[in-house]
């Protein structure tokens, strides 16, 4: 959950005590500015900054050394630490954002990197630049309307943070080993939808449940933010697609290629794992690593959680999610999204330092070190056969990852925005749920999300 900076500062009292036992740039356990102090909430990101620092030092020649250390985001725990630390003047020479980098901005914990590290942003794709790095008009706009918005100040085109990976959600991945097992080619990705659904009948018939397709659906949003948007953008097309969620009649939920996709997405239900329903990302993780599943569905940021819990990369056959007939787009494009916000502290005493680091951790180098290490997909764009040994992921999203019309983009807001409307995902998402075990049907589930949209709308205008 994101956490705005005004939260983060509202901690209880307890929270000013926990300044006793931070650490931070300014307690650097040798006083060298060879050592630089991070803070960061994501422990698979910690084998990265890891192998980044020992790229940095052995290029420099130094004893260069990140003192990373990490703190849970669950519980409140990080921005606790983050809150004693920005009101005692002592936070670490690097900080990763847990939420709105903006926020941070906006309470003073970042120093602007304007002509800091300008040379090196051209090692990150535009779209990532544009829509997570600078501050763009859209989000400037946002403020602008939000009174109680702290980065007002901030001007269109300023930044104070880099991010560390991009992303996308839209990914298939499979054992290859029970491809195999299942008489299917582990080695090549299924050339559209109605193959993928054809090599799940057979990976189903040879191998029965362990056969079968896992996704985290305990937050029944994830099927239909991360599988059903995206099918039915390439299906139908951006603009179609946008006319779709702007429909205030609800009546399009019920046109025949909205239909179709909903048909496509029913063509999964006699392949999930029983415990679909039941299960978050991690349980997900543990089910597929553990063989209970041939097929997974998730994001960028799938793989290394299953490399975590012990899934080497190379027994993956990694893809974006195939289109189907008749399908607008012939390959799903997608606009990657930026994580991990990392930027210098207005508290470090090693600007100069801290900069030379973040300008190496946003290298082509560092970023090889940083995926080999986590096994995620680095900020700094990566050319397929850099690392496609290592990490089949790349490979995927060199053909996957798109700018423009033609690129599906997640994290932009669809359907009516007012607060009446705040539950509409949740339940069009439950609705969805309904096609595993033959609940609903297609025709049935249009007629539902029309009705819904219908009174989403309605409820809006009132």
């Amino acid at each position: 959950m994101v956490k705005k900076w005004k939260a983060v500062l509202a901690v209880t009292a307890i929270a000013s005590t926990v300044l006793a036992g931070c650490s931070s740039g300014s307690s650097d356990p040798d006083g060298s500015s060879d050592t630089l102090t991070v803070w960061t909430f994501k422990k698979e990101w910690v084998p990265g900054l890891e192998a980044a620092a020992k790229a940095y030092a052995e290029k420099t020649g130094t004893d260069f050394k990140l003192d990373i250390q990490y703190f849970n985001e669950e519980n409140g725990i990080y921005a606790s630490k983050v809150a004693a630390a920005a009101r005692s003047k002592t936070l670490p020479d690097l900080l990763t954002a847990y939420g709105s980098s903006w926020d941070y901005v906006g309470g003073g914990l970042y120093q602007k990197l304007n002509g800091k590290m300008d040379d090196v942003l051209g090692n990150i794709p535009t779209a990532l630049v544009d829509d997570f790095v600078k501050l763009n008009q859209a989000t400037a706009t946002t403020c602008a309307d939000n009174p109680d918005c702290t980065y007002a100040d901030v001007k269109v085109g300023d930044y104070y943070t880099v991010p560390q990976i991009s992303g996308a959600t839209g990914y298939f991945f499979a054992n290859k080993a029970k491809l195999k097992e299942a008489g299917v080619d582990p080695d090549t990705a299924p050339a559209d939808w109605a193959e993928l659904i054809s090599e799940m009948e057979k990976t189903k018939a040879a191998l029965g449940k362990t056969g079968g397709f896992a996704m985290p659906l305990k937050i029944p949003e994830t099927g239909w933010l991360w599988l059903l948007r995206p099918a039915l953008f390439t299906q139908l097309g951006a603009e179609k697609l946008d006319a779709l969620f702007a429909d205030k009649s609800g009546a399009m939920w019920e046109d025949p290629a909205v239909v179709k996709t909903l048909e496509n997405y029913d063509e999964l239900s006699p392949y999930w794992i029983d415990s679909a329903l039941q299960n978050d990302i991690i349980m997900t993780d543990d089910a597929f690593a553990a063989g209970q599943a041939t097929w997974y569905f998730g994001g960028t940021f799938s793989l290394a959680g299953l490399v975590q819990k012990g899934v080497d990369p190379a027994d993956l056959l990694v893809f974006p999610m195939p289109t189907a007939a008749g399908a607008e787009a012939s390959q799903l494009k997608l606009r990657p999204w930026a994580s991990g916000q990392i930027g210098i502290s207005s508290s470090t005493k090693k600007t100069e330092a801290a900069t030379e680091f973040l300008k190496f951790y946003m290298s082509k180098p560092a970023a090889e070190a940083f995926q080999e290490a986590v096994h995620d997909t680095p900020a700094v764009a990566l050319p397929a056969d850099d690392a496609a040994a290592s990490n089949p992921l790349v490979a995927a999203t060199d053909v996957s990852f798109g700018d423009g019309p033609d690129a599906y983009n997640e994290v932009k807001a669809y359907g009516p925005q007012c607060d009446a409307a705040k539950t509409l995902n949740n339940q069009a998402a439950v609705a969805l749920t309904q096609l595993i075990g033959g609940k609903t049907t297609p025709d049935a589930l249009a007629a539902k999300l029309h009705d819904l949209y219908k009174k989403a709308w309605a409820s809006c205008a009132s």
